[in-house]
């Protein structure tokens, strides 16, 4: 037995291969259990005899393949390329703002650029830092509003990113707030530093509070992640040696034909001190019905000197707010005058009231006298007004006709009422057109009569107004007649063939103009909007708007019982399709409306394109001004060229524009020319300037360009093209950025192939000039031979029959005929028709006529001539039928031009070529037909083509030569 052994590894190294595989990433792997086995070298066929596929391996193989089965661990990827690891601000609050400064740590984990959101809402940025360098970031921005910004990082490792921004801070006259939203690490520090002494209400956590001794008050804060409100009180420390009580109340009265009730409901905001009592003043002739107060133990009535009193006394001392409703009532008020009487709060500070009249539907109000108020829209406090008269023991019925807000709480508001008889509902609406020459107005009146069919419709006139005509909505006029001088109101009655029935409603429209001369705009001016009414009227109801020129501005100086009108509105009284901001609801008649109108100054800018055509005698100019207005219409736009340019140059407008009138000026160095169109545009508008001055190639200097420029112009870029003919060398000198020709795309002139240079330029046109001179002149030949094909057909008794083709290329030439000797000329075509020979003395000549020189005429001679013919052995010396060109004057004969000529030659029926000479080659050893080339093609005019063959019949012939 020998002694040899080898070993082996059972399957447990595969079972950790395994396992190794299945095992997460960045989990320890199970440890390598290898059991080896040395086994005689005896014993190896029945150990492996089962276990074909075994491979015998030297330990170190075994080693180096066991190492590589081995997978390394890699490290789990970061969930984010970045991290923001800490955040520090100080808040210092200012009147009406808080300055916030911001120091950000971020760390990048991987390399590149990228883009890192952080949430801010509330605060605008004035300053942003990133590594000491400017930072570049957007602003995202949700339903209008910023909500974030994105910063632009770049380079694996530490940054920090320091910001300076501003926050609206809200002041009240007990509080003061601010809403916003800062980004937030893992470690965030935040401090907040408030000039006197106050409390933090709400939106952050408090950490540490100190009074300076400056008189600042430092927060050390925890703020949320989410938007917060912080809310602070105001200076306490001027505030805490007495009491502060602030009441705002809502009160809604109601007028019925016996009676009157009042309902307020009144919130008193106790502040530093709490109170155990609460007084009012109780409206005179009203007896308080009932008290509501979560706090009250009991009220009561007491009588002063001049007044009634209502005493609230608390269970106990309160602060904050307390709310209070009471209600009144009036019995037995006759009188025609409703008084909005109020129940006051006694000992407050301020006191602010919205106050609401609701009238019995039964009754209509005449006038209204107020003082101290303001007027607000009813529907919009309609639904304030709502629970106080649902909480009332007896339905309120009344219908809201006035709604008015109080600042010092003592409205005086006095509306005289009165139970009219129904007759006509009405609902006018109004729109003023304010030009430069004249005012002008659109009515619509909707009328639904109440009792009686209505025949006719009576209209009140303001002064100084002219009804032009009155329509139906079709277009039908109606006749009516204008009562009372222009310069007073007066009245305009309108008829009504077949009337409006009772409870339908029908609408009548009516054009007025102004009688007051027009005026100039250019100085602020004022416009009373014409306040026209429906006579006898139960219910007036409508709508008013301005609207002004694309060149004029208005806006509202006094509004009178106009309340300006939202979407809904607007959709209501049908004037969805004016294009104005100054609409408003009539809420009463009389209404009265002053606008302030002036003619807005117009900003202008412009592009132009420059395109010059050079020319071997003159200059052509075609240059395009793109004006773009903004804020007004104008009508009047200026440009200038150079002294040098001529006083001929033709204007025109695009875009569908009418040019009115353009004049011209010099002044100083340039010429100016002025362009007026019919009508005043805003947006853009194209002026298209054409001239032709004179120009001659050659010379040292250079040409100046002559640049257009726009005058009155916020700012001008301009693109300027050359092209120039191809007999002339052109160069563009001057210091101008090199473009694309892709930059002409807005121009409605393209330049042609001739196109040199494009160059663009901003601001004032830099100076340009052209140097030129032309070419080297070469003659052209007037004829070319494109191709030539000569075929001669040889006859045993000595006759030959020739055909010469040629391919020519002309504009048109005479040319003359050169025929062999003993030649005669049978047929000559040009493009299939017979073509005249013109015999001049003993010359023969072709006349070709003019066409087009690019494409190739064709020209065929038949021919016909006599040589001495063969024998069994024999020599022909043949000549071809040859052209050439006829000399211009003062010059020699010229030389025909050939690009490519072949001459087939047809031997007799059995002879062959056995030599052959000539100023032609052999193409082919073939017995026939012979094909010959031309030696020289150039000179054939000089030396015709020709040749010299020796035929011998095939039997007596030798072997042709090669």
């Amino acid at each position: 037995m020998s002694c040899a052994a080898a070993w082996f590894t059972l399957p447990a190294a595969a079972t950790w291969g395994l396992a190794a595989e299945e095992s997460p990433p960045g989990e320890d792997r199970p440890p390598i259990h290898l059991r080896e086995i040395f086994v005689p070298e005896s014993e190896w066929a029945a150990l492996l005899e089962n276990r074909p596929e075994r491979v015998f391996l030297s330990r170190e193989e075994y080693d180096e393949l066991l190492a590589k089965a081995q997978k390394t661990p890699q490290p789990p990827a970061a969930p984010r390329p970045w991290a923001l690891t800490d955040s520090e601000y100080e808040l210092r609050f200012d009147r009406d703002r808080a300055w916030i400064q911001g120091t950000l740590h971020l760390r990048l984990l991987a390399g590149g650029l990228h883009l890192v959101p952080l949430p801010m809402r509330g605060a605008v940025i004035h300053v942003a830092r990133m590594d000491d360098q400017p930072a570049a970031l957007s602003v995202v921005q949700e339903n209008g509003t910023p909500a974030a910004i994105e910063l632009f990082v770049e380079g694996v490792g530490e940054h920090t990113f320091t910001f300076t921004a501003a926050a609206a801070l809200q002041v009240s006259s007990v509080q003061q707030s601010l809403t916003l939203r800062l980004p937030q690490a893992a470690s965030c520090r935040t401090r907040a530093v408030v000039p006197g002494d106050v409390e933090l209400k709400s939106g952050a956590v408090v950490l540490d509070r100190h009074f300076e001794a400056n008189g600042e008050t430092r927060f050390d804060l925890v703020l949320p992640g989410e938007e917060t409100t912080l809310v602070l009180t105001l200076n306490s420390r001027l505030r805490q040696d007495r009491r502060l009580v602030h009441a705002r109340s809502v009160n809604v009265l109601e007028v019925g034909e016996a009676s009157r009730r009042i309902c307020s409901e009144i919130a008193f905001d106790v502040l530093d001190q709490p109170v155990s009592s609460l007084e009012l003043s109780i409206p005179e002739g009203y007896a308080v019905t009932a008290v509501d107060c979560p706090l009250a133990s009991q009220w009561q009535e007491r009588q002063a000197e001049d007044r009634r009193e209502l005493v609230v006394t608390l269970r106990e001392a309160a602060a904050g707010r307390i709310t209070v409703r009471v209600q009144g009532v009036q019995t037995g008020a006759d009188d025609p005058e409703a008084r909005i009487a109020l129940f006051q709060p006694l000992g407050v500070a301020s006191h602010a009231a919205v106050a609401g009249l609701l009238l019995d539907p039964r009754l209509r109000v005449e006038s209204f006298s107020e003082a101290g108020v303001v007027r607000i829209d009813g529907s919009a406090v309609a639904a304030v007004l709502a629970p106080l008269t649902e909480s009332a023991a007896e339905a309120w019925r009344g219908r809201l006709v006035g709604a008015w807000y109080a600042p010092w709480g003592n409205p005086e508001v006095t509306a005289r009422v009165e139970r009219p008889r129904p007759q006509l509902d009405a609902l006018m609406n109004l729109v003023l057109t304010v030009k430069e020459t004249e005012l002008n107005l659109l009515g619509e009146v909707f009328l639904t009569p109440l009792e009686d069919k209505l025949y006719e419709a009576v209209l009140i006139r303001p002064a100084d107004w002219h009804v032009m005509r009155v329509t139906l909505p079709d277009g039908t006029a109606l006749r009516f007649e204008s009562f009372g001088p222009l310069a007073a109101a007066g009245r305009v009655v309108v008829r009504l063939p077949q009337g409006i029935a009772v409870g339908e409603q029908a609408r009548i429209d009516f054009q007025a103009v102004s009688t007051v001369p027009a005026r100039s705009w250019d100085e602020p001016g004022e416009v009373l909007f014409p306040a026209f009414r429906v006579a006898s009227a139960t219910r007036e109801r409508g709508a008013a708007a301005l609207t002004t020129a694309t060149d004029l501005d208005a806006r509202p100086i006094l509004l009178d019982r106009l309340v300006p009108l939202n979407a809904a509105d607007r959709e209501e009284f049908g004037l969805t399709a004016v294009e104005t901001a100054l609409a408003y609801r009539v809420v009463e008649q009389p209404f009265s409306a002053r606008f302030q109108v002036v003619k807005a100054r117009p900003r202008l800018s412009a592009e132009l394109f420059q395109c010059f055509r050079l020319e071997t005698v003159a200059l052509h100019a075609h240059v395009e001004l793109i004006y773009r207005v903004e804020g007004a219409g104008k009508d009047a736009f200026v440009f200038s060229l150079p002294l040098f340019a001529p006083e001929g140059v033709r204007v025109s407008a695009g875009g569908g524009k009418a040019v009115k009138q353009v004049s011209h000026e010099v002044r100083g160095e340039r010429r100016y020319w002025t362009v007026r169109l019919q009508e005043p545009v805003v947006g853009a508008v194209r002026l298209v300037a054409d001239w032709r001055q004179e120009w001659q190639a050659g010379g040292d200097q250079d040409t100046p360009l002559p640049l257009a420029a726009c005058d009155d112009v916020v700012y001008q870029t301009g693109t300027v093209a050359l092209e120039a003919t191809s007999e002339l060398e052109v160069d563009l000198v001057g210091e101008a950025r090199r473009v694309d020709e892709g930059e002409l795309a807005a121009a409605e002139y393209q330049p042609g192939p001739g196109l040199l240079a494009v160059v663009s330029y901003g601001g004032d046109p830099p100076p340009l000039g052209i140097r030129a001179r032309r070419h080297e002149v070469m003659e052209t030949p007037p004829l070319l031979v494109q191709r030539a094909f000569l075929r001669t057909q040889l006859d045993n008794g000595g006759a030959l029959v020739g055909q010469a083709d040629f391919h020519l290329l002309t504009g048109g030439v005479s040319l003359r005929l050169e025929m062999p000797r003993d030649g005669e000329l049978w047929s000559a075509l040009l493009d299939g028709r017979p073509l005249r020979v013109r015999r001049v003395e003993k010359e023969s000549w072709l006349d070709i006529p003019a066409g087009d020189i690019q494409a190739p005429r064709h020209l065929r001679l038949v021919y016909g001539q006599r040589f001495s013919g063969f024998r069994l052995l024999g020599t022909a010396e043949l000549r071809s039928v040859w052209l050439s060109a006829a000399p211009s004057p003062g010059r020699a004969t010229q030389e025909l031009a050939c690009a490519d000529l072949q001459w087939e030659v047809l031997l007799p029926p059995g002879f062959a070529v056995i030599a052959s000479r000539g100023n032609v080659l052999r193409l082919q050893a073939d017995p026939a037909p012979i094909l010959l080339s031309a030696l020289r093609v150039f000179e054939l005019s000089r030396f015709e083509p020709g040749c010299g063959i020796q035929a011998a019949r095939e039997s007596a012939s030798r072997p042709p030569l090669p």
